[in-house]
């Protein structure tokens, strides 16, 4: 087939082949402002499905476009290579393509689809309005809203940041089929041969062409002019008007028609050379370029589409190209030139990284080159030569200041002051006098230097190693000869587990969240709850892991934005964070609940704000409430005390910016506070996250801080010989000392039998008395008429172990002992006894404060206390949320019952429970719970969270029922749940040989009934009962004194397998 091309003012005809010019020889030239074929491609080489839409990419060298089955392909570049491919719909067909700076919307007639241009789905839109759309426009003024229109009264307008309707419009007109825009006016088409002028931002109809008598086919705007092609009914039937619609604009008149040998199908402008030139083109395949002012040629060129129809088209917007799709699925791409471009300024395309060819490398060869190997660098990875990126943050650095000789014999000329330079006469005149120093690091150098003991205490520093079952057994006395239990200390759960060691031994607090009971799935106030209940049941020197509660706490979406915020933080600003998010939990989960109302009455502080506007001068007043008070440091160099630094924090003025409730507009605000009510519990957050707060401390420490000394003429102490071991020593009741810092640890005795004090003074003191005045507070250390006391009773501490890269920085806890004098610190699992001089010493350079808990009256604190706690009673409710509820015959008081749990490994690689099942003495099934992460839905019907399995395991010890299992210690260890020995009997324990070896289920199973299990693959209530079973025959064998020989039995039968 031959095809002849023409343009306007041009005479010759030029031969072009059917396969476009790319199969040509060099001398073939197109005539400028002609067209002809330059590539041809099918969308699907397998299946033929006609191309419904068609679109150039704005921004890439892109062609993209959509079929009747909903597939979207694109096409890099004027030789038409596959770029992406994807499904937007299916058996959908595709309406409109548009693409967008980062999104390509595919629409179909009820939906629209955003994806990326790699073709990765961001969302998809339905809704109600969506009843048969066909069009979609973008205006350039508002790239982030969409017009949506379709043979439906109804256009959409469609916000793509919120993914949400905006406002949805009702036209007069029958339908939208299609939409256009200019600077002025945004145009709209409908099936009744009318163009529709609208107003740019309210899509109200401003002014209506009647175009054509039937629909219009397609219509284009360029300046002040628009073109139009439609139909018209003729002998009872649709045709098509052979001729084209121009209207002017500025007069919305029409001008002259033009003829057409076809009835055009497609009308677009061409405006590369002048605003007339235009393009139009049939179903058929004729194609014509034409001038509207010079109408003289008009040949039409023919595709060649083998007779089917044309069904979409599109320029770009360089102009040099027009694309064609026709029912066959092939895309037909025309061109000016022989190398075109789709857009003026494109942007970049993404394409995969190429595959590397390395050269050959002879196995055989002894010696080859390291060049021949290219070093790859990953995204995520780092050279060995990279500077740290604390290293390369850019700083000023302050120089020395100039000494007084120098300033004395400066000469001044108006503002500049000349000095002799000493180093004139020498090459080192270029140079500064004063050399560059770190003014932080030379103060905490300075610290350091005239501190007598340089080395951190060994109590102090990170714990390490990690705990398995022996080392609990082994060597938990050497770290814990206290009282008290421990919380199992990580990185990740660092500031959950100090604070919540801090607020279990204020009574009152531990008190509050003991008497708490709710059915929320995820609750870190019931997760607090079953902790203290473990920190005060469990066995004295035993670790209790707070993994449960980090679980509860990362659930919830305020804990979820905590992990992403505090991913790359210090640990200042993680403790700050925490507390933050920990505090508005709190408060969202209680609310108005008794424990809410308590804890509030413990640990709320109240305000009354006298607010200023400062836009249009309204006062009024406002209340504020807060659960702690972060201390507000001071911006000068002024050497204030800490009773100073918390009086101007209760009393500070602050600024911020909100609604007025006069002018109702947004303006600053200057607020006065005065202090209403003083919580019984004072919470002071002490994080220094930033340089400023840290040099803060750092001046103050040196201002304030002292080392105690040994007093003069004092009686001579009483030596303690050290242990010749040291740290390697074994021996879990040695009497020894065993580091140089034991003598931190406890007072030290005279001979006399007494203790010898020297006060030391510190910053932080032992305790303050606060006085309000018309809500004005007076801090003080002394006594004051009519003051409150507050006395400090725990701390929590920031240890740094390595000052030049912060990266050693871990957290301990502070407690006030009730028996003496001294203070418990808690460091991971080591706990120790120290002096309160050692508690309250700060040191500028590895001990810095966090978070202080100030009381009013002493807390009654450990053991003894823990005899006074007030427990919520777990009711038999926490049964009746199961499906078979009004089945289910719960156990009595002092009954026994069965539990099997089963056990799964998580994405993390940590080990969970997945299912745990109970039966009673009858052998009914009374719990079946697969066990589901809190946060995510399931749709098992028995699926239910920890906490709630928890809950009814609880009940069950409330109730003093006797629980037997198969390694239910395990279970109960996952669960925070503490069970004494009396009232859990385990099978394994129970039947365990003489010389200490644990037996399968399988294996007791086989023996005693015949019966061979699989752990793995038995449903949990089979091997609950059979645990029962076992228990039983265990009891049978004891009354007849058989238990041994069985045992023994069993035991060798089992060696005669294994050999």
């Amino acid at each position: 087939m031959r095809m002849y091309g023409s343009s306007p003012g041009h005479s010759e005809n030029v031969l072009i082949s059917a396969d476009g010019l790319t199969s040509m020889n060099n001398e073939a030239r197109i005539p400028e402002g002609g067209f002809a074929l330059l590539s041809t491609t099918s969308q699907n080489a397998a299946l033929a499905h006609f191309i419904t839409a068609l679109t150039f990419d704005p921004y890439q060298e892109l062609l993209w476009t959509g079929n009747n089955t909903g597939r979207v392909v694109s096409f890099y570049g004027a030789q038409l290579d596959k770029y992406t491919a994807f499904l937007s719909s299916t058996n959908s067909n595709i309406r409109a393509l548009l693409a967008s700076e980062t999104v390509i919307f595919s629409l179909t007639s009820k939906r629209l689809r955003a994806n990326r241009r790699q073709g990765i789905s961001l969302f998809t839109h339905m809704s109600d309005h969506m009843t048969d759309l066909t069009c979609m426009h973008r205006l350039s003024d508002v790239p982030h809203k969409l017009l949506l229109g379709g043979n439906q009264q109804q256009i959409i307008q469609f916000d793509v940041e919120t993914q949400k309707e905006i406002r949805i419009v009702s036209v007069k007109q029958k339908n939208c089929l299609a939409l256009r825009s200019n600077q002025k006016f945004l145009f709209s088409s409908d099936s009744e041969g009318n163009v529709t002028l609208r107003h740019l931002t309210t899509v109200d109809a401003i002014h209506a062409l009647q175009a054509h008598q039937g629909s219009i086919a397609d219509f284009d705007v360029c300046g002040n002019k628009l073109i139009t092609c439609g139909y018209s009914p003729r002998m009872g039937k649709m045709a098509g008007d052979r001729f084209i619609m121009i209207y002017d604009l500025r007069t919305l008149r029409s001008l002259p028609p033009v003829p057409l040998p076809m009835a055009p199908s497609y009308c677009r402008f061409l405006p590369s050379y002048s605003d007339g030139r235009i393009m139009v083109c049939s179903q058929s395949g004729e194609l014509i370029v034409m001038d509207l002012n010079e109408q003289s040629s008009q040949m039409p060129i023919q595709l060649d589409t083998n007779g089917f129809a044309i069904t979409s088209l599109d320029v770009s917007t360089s102009k040099q190209c027009i694309a064609f799709g026709d029912q066959t699925g092939l895309i037909h791409l025309f061109s000016d030139r022989m190398e075109p471009i789709f857009n003026e300024n494109s942007w970049g395309t993404d394409f995969p990284d190429p595959i590397a060819f390395h050269p050959p490398v002879n196995i055989d060869d002894p010696e080859p080159s390291y060049g021949v190997f290219p070093l790859p660098f990953p995204v995520d990875d780092h050279y060995a030569s990279d500077w740290p990126e604390q290293l390369c943050i850019r700083r000023f650095r302050q120089p020395d200041p100039i000494s007084e000789k120098v300033i004395d014999s400066m000469r001044m000329v108006q503002f500049v002051g000349y000095a002799h330079n000493p180093r004139a006469g020498t090459s080192l005149r270029g140079f500064n006098v004063c050399p560059y120093t770190s003014s932080t690091h030379d103060k905490c150098s300075n610290a350091m230097k005239n501190d007598d003991i340089l080395h951190i205490p060994k109590f102090y520093l990170r714990t390490e190693g990690k705990l398995t079952s022996k080392a609990e057994e082994i060597d938990f006395k050497r770290y814990n000869r206290t009282e008290f239990n421990a919380l199992e200390n990580s990185v990740e759960t660092s500031p959950a587990c100090m604070l919540l060691l801090a607020m279990y031994h204020l009574m009152n607090v531990r008190t509050v969240f003991l008497s708490h009971f709710c059915y929320l799935e995820s609750c870190i106030s019931c997760e607090m709850n079953l902790l203290f209940r473990l920190l005060t049941d469990r066995p004295v020197s035993s670790v209790v892991s707070a993994k449960n509660f980090m679980k509860t706490f990362r659930s919830i979406d305020d804990g979820k934005k905590w992990a992403d915020a505090v991913a790359n933080a210090s640990l200042a600003q993680t403790v700050r964070l925490f507390m933050q998010v920990f505090s508005k939990i709190l408060d969202k989960e209680l609310s108005e609940t008794t424990a809410g109302v308590a804890l509030r009455k413990e640990m709320e502080i109240s305000f009354t704000l006298n607010n200023h506007c400062i836009r249009c001068s309204e006062h009024y007043q406002s209340a504020l409430a807060q659960l702690y008070i972060s201390l507000a440091y001071p911006t000068s160099n002024e050497k204030i005390g800490f009773c100073t630094l918390l009086e101007k924090t209760l009393n500070c003025p602050e600024q911020n910016e909100a609604i007025c409730q006069k002018c109702g507009k947004l303006a600053r605000f200057a607020s006065t506070r005065r202090v209403r009510l003083l919580p019984n519990i004072l919470a002071l957050d002490m994080t220094a996250s930033t340089e400023t707060e840290q040099a803060f401390w750092i001046s103050h420490i040196q201002a304030f801080e002292s080392r105690s000394v040994t007093a003069p003429n004092s009686v001579t102490e009483h030596k303690v010989k050290l242990c010749r071991y040291g740290t390697e020593c074994r021996n879990p009741n040695c009497r020894y000392l065993h580091n140089d810092d034991s003598k931190c640890e406890t007072n030290v005795l005279t001979t006399e039998g007494t203790t010898t004090y020297y006060e030391c003074p510190h910053y932080i003191p032992n305790s303050v008395h606060i006085k309000i005045t018309d809500g004005i507070c007076t801090v003080s250390e002394n006594k004051m008429e009519n003051s409150t006391s507050f006395h400090l009773v725990a701390a929590i501490f920031i240890i740094n172990e390595d000052e030049e890269t912060q990266t050693e920085e871990h957290l301990v806890t502070a407690i006030r002992s009730k028996q003496d004098s001294c203070w418990i610190l808690f460091n991971s699992w080591s706990v120790t006894r120290i002096s309160e001089n050692e508690a309250l010493r700060l040191h500028a350079c590895w001990k810095l404060p966090a978070i202080l808990y100030y009381v009013q009256d002493r807390e009654n604190g450990g053991k003894e206390a823990a005899k006074n706690e007030s427990r919520a009673i777990i009711p038999r409710s926490v049964f009746w949320n199961d499906l078979d509820s009004n089945k289910i015959k719960i156990p009595e008081r002092g009954s026994k019952v069965a539990i099997y749990a089963k056990y799964a490994i998580s994405e993390a690689g940590e080990k969970r429970v997945s299912e745990v099942s109970a039966v009673d003495e009858d052998g009914s099934c009374f719990i079946s719970s697969v066990i589901k992460e809190p946060g995510i839905k399931s749709d098992m019907d028995n699926s239910q969270t920890l906490k709630r399995v928890s809950l009814k395991l609880l009940y069950l010890i409330q109730e003093k029922i006797t629980i037997i299992g198969y390694k239910i210690e395990h279970l109960f260890e996952m669960l925070n749940i503490h069970v004494s020995e009396e009232q859990v009997k385990d099978i394994v324990l129970l039947y365990r040989p003489l010389f200490k070896r644990s037996l399968s289920l399988n294996a007791l199973a086989q023996h005693f009934f015949g019966e061979s299990v699989d752990e793995e693959e038995t449903d949990p209530i089979d091997l609950a009962r059979l645990s029962l079973r076992l228990y039983t025959k265990f009891n049978e064998l004891k009354e007849a004194d058989e238990a041994d020989i069985n045992i023994a039995v069993l035991t060798h039968a089992l060696e005669t397998n294994i050999s």
